[in-house]
């Protein structure tokens, strides 16, 4: 064998070394990727990409009905084949209900009435990397919640309900009966959670005085003779409330103001004591009553037109009372118990700046001046003491309110300081803070089957709904605090010509958008209200 010389083993001491330093470079790489990933070197590489699900928005449907959803998918990379997983969980969250493995859902809702979570998984094939999404779905029955709507179509009562999936349903008209006597005049919603068994909702009209519907299915379930002890003489009802009653009783009342008298229930108490329930006979005495009127928790406040005068209720529930502790203004001696002022309309207003429970009168003096008052609610219905009545302001309306005795219809915002009411086919609003007045809405302008058309406005309305704690409270955030319900009809038509506008209101009290039109579905509206 031949020897190795210096040279060779210098050379494979060489080779050596460089075998190391390669074999230590390997070991350090991941180490020195590290360090490197600042290195603005450009490099070839596939990202894994991700998948974005827009926001699916909440859904009200009513049951059995077809619901679609149509999801917008984003990618940050390429676009690649995609699998699709519609579902809800069921049996307290244990068990997966898959309604559809299409992009598109499409779902007839056979699900209870109630509130669901629906989930979408988009989930990659190639990288098998997903993403979620949801919404909440609201099932509703046909006649679960909604607006109602009270007409007249060629001499014919016509009842209208607009749940809250959208869907109209026509429940008396020309087609389905004539259950409700002629000349209508007001639908209202006597239900009541604390007493089960009242769920009615009232028809009242000018000739047979009204019926009675049962809550779950709007059909005819008593006559207006069946509400009283004493079927009243004149049939004229003209306006309903309903509040808690007495104060710190916490038991359900309503009333019933019929030709200009009073009639009331103790709904609590009758129901716990095995009475029935019905309305007393009129409260005696020489008064005229304004159908407007503020009933709501512990504030019960009437006003007499015959003798221009404020009135509550006392105890028994069986007297009127014009006796009330007032309280100077600043600026203005105030006698609520002698007014000597025709009421126009009254409403419970938005409390003042200092949570003050405020009330809010259109008045016309014996100069034929309009005259706006602010006055304090407190517990008029109190047992023991008369609660004092503070006058907050009174005012001349600005000349942009003539007319306003004439309205077709009248909404009380209990959220806001705003008034809202009609001159022909425009909407006003009332800052009662300022005592500005403009007009925000106009239905002359809305095309109707296409057509721009002469309209006037039947009505309007907002739903009104204390919260009792003790107290009526209300949530300014709430759906109800912002939504205007306007009913339209064409000039000189006949039939059903009758226009829906849903608006949504600012927070400065004006028409933000149209949210709804529904186009000639009903008759000349005479009253609103929404049913809970």
């Amino acid at each position: 064998m031949k020897s190795m010389t210096n040279t060779d083993k210098e050379s494979n001491l060489e080779l050596n070394r460089m075998i190391m330093k390669k074999l230590l470079y390997l070991c350090l790489f991941p180490f020195l990727g590290i360090s490197c990933m600042d290195d603005l070197g450009t490099y070839d590489y596939n990202p894994l990409h991700e998948i974005t699900i827009d926001t699916l928005k909440n859904r009200t449907i009513e049951i059995y009905h077809q619901l679609e959803v149509e999801p917008k998918i984003s990618f940050s990379g390429k676009e690649t084949p995609l699998e699709y997983c519609w579902y809800r969980y069921t049996n307290n969250d244990l068990e997966v209900d898959t309604l559809s493995l299409e992009e598109k859902l499409v779902y007839n809702v056979n699900l209870s009435v109630g509130n669901y979570t629906i989930y979408l998984k988009v989930t990659d094939k190639e990288t098998g990397l997903s993403s979620k999404s949801n919404f909440t779905l609201s099932v509703t029955g046909k006649f679960d919640k909604g607006l109602m709507v009270l007409g007249e179509v060629d001499g014919i009562p016509n009842l209208v309900f607009l749940n809250t999936a959208g869907n109209l349903v026509e429940v008396y008209g020309a087609d389905n009966g004539h259950e409700l006597g002629t000349h209508p005049v007001i639908v209202a919603d006597a239900s009541t959670t604390q007493i089960m068994k009242l769920k009615d909702m009232l028809i009242l009209n000018g000739t047979s005085g009204g019926v009675t519907l049962n809550n779950a299915d709007l059909t005819v379930s008593s006559t207006f003779g069946d509400l009283f002890y004493i079927t009243p003489q004149v049939i004229n009802p003209q306006a309903y409330y309903k509040g808690v009653y007495p104060a710190g009783y916490g038991t359900m009342a309503d009333f019933i103001i019929n030709n200009g008298k009073l009639h009331g229930r103790l709904l609590g108490a009758a129901d716990m004591l095995g009475y029935g329930l019905q309305f007393n006979p009129a409260v005696p005495g020489d008064y005229e009553l304004s159908p407007y009127a503020v009933v709501n928790g512990r504030n019960y406040l009437f006003y007499d037109n015959q003798k221009g005068r404020f009135l509550n209720i006392k105890g028994n529930m069986m007297s009127l009372n014009n006796t009330f502790s007032s309280i100077e203004s600043d600026s203005e001696n105030f006698d609520p118990s002698n007014l000597g002022l025709q009421l126009v309309y009254m409403a419970e207003a938005a409390p003042t700046g200092n949570n003050t429970k405020r009330g809010c009168g259109i008045f016309k003096n014996t100069n034929g001046q309009l005259e706006k008052l602010e006055f304090t609610l407190s517990n008029f219905n109190d047992f023991y003491s008369n609660s004092p009545m503070r006058l907050l302001s009174r005012v001349n309306l600005t000349p942009e309110a003539e007319g306003i005795e004439q309205s077709a219809g009248y909404a009380m915002s209990v959220a806001r300081p705003f008034l809202y009411f009609t001159k022909g086919s425009q909407i006003y609003q009332y800052d009662l803070n300022s005592n500005r007045c403009f007009p925000i809405y106009d239905t002359d302008t809305v095309k109707i089957n296409g057509n721009t058309v002469q309209t006037t406005i039947e009505r309007i309305y907002m739903e009104y709904v204390p919260h009792y704690d003790g107290y009526a409270s209300y949530f300014p955030n709430e759906d109800y605090n912002n939504t205007l319900y306007v009913v339209s009809s064409e000039n000189g038509a006949t039939g059903k010509k009758g226009s829906i506008h849903i608006l949504k209101l600012a927070d400065n009290g004006t028409v933000e958008e149209r949210t709804t039109l529904y186009e000639n579905v009903c008759g000349n509206c005479v009253s609103m209200c929404y049913k809970r």
